[in-house]
């Protein structure tokens, strides 16, 4: 497990404070008129991994080559003292002819300790509204996959890769399915 530091921390483009986050992007977004800003999803990525926002943030480029999204990537650390939370934004532009031309955004979150309402909290309130919510859950499935949060999820990848217990995992995937409301072939 790696050390997070302000140099690794470098890759994640411009830290803003929590509560200017919407601000910083309209201005990220004015201050460039060759771009056109591209939303097809919300698209987070869920980690409890030190090392996962740099690696993510890696993946998160190549994914809106094809994909444009709002990508939201936390990194929770639920163990760790509880600080201020704290939040990066960037751009992701693919080129056409050598310009600028779409671009897709990505917000970066580090929530040191707090609980699972601040994980919820933060993620839905810098959602693009009015687009489906999919979710790539990377590790295992601690306190923080509860209802509260993936009731909300419109679709969810799991990356059972680095499970410590896989049975305990796919129970809880299961209890969290048979929670599920059924969908509606108004919704499908």
């Amino acid at each position: 497990m790696s050390t997070l530091t302000e140099d690794s921390l470098a890759i994640l483009g411009q830290e803003v404070p929590l509560g200017r986050v919407d601000k910083a992007l309209k201005e990220l977004w004015g201050a460039d008129n060759a771009r056109t800003k591209a939303s097809l999803m919300n698209f987070a990525i869920y980690s409890e991994e030190s090392s996962s926002l740099e690696k993510n943030t890696t993946l998160l480029a190549e994914i809106t080559q094809e994909h444009a999204c709002r990508g939201l990537l936390i990194l929770a650390q639920p163990g760790k003292t509880a600080t201020t939370p704290r939040a990066w934004i960037t751009a992701h532009c693919q080129l056409h002819e050598g310009h600028k031309s779409v671009c897709s955004e990505q917000i970066s979150f580090l929530l040191q300790g707090g609980n699972l309402d601040e994980v919820r909290n933060i993620v839905f309130a810098h959602l693009d509204s009015d687009l489906p919510l999919v979710c790539w859950w990377q590790g295992d499935l601690t306190q923080s996959f509860s209802e509260r949060l993936y009731s909300v999820f419109d679709l969810l990848f799991v990356d059972s890769s680095t499970w410590t217990d896989p049975a305990k995992a796919f129970s809880t995937l299961e209890e969290a399915r048979a929670r599920r409301p059924p969908v509606s072939a108004a919704t499908i």
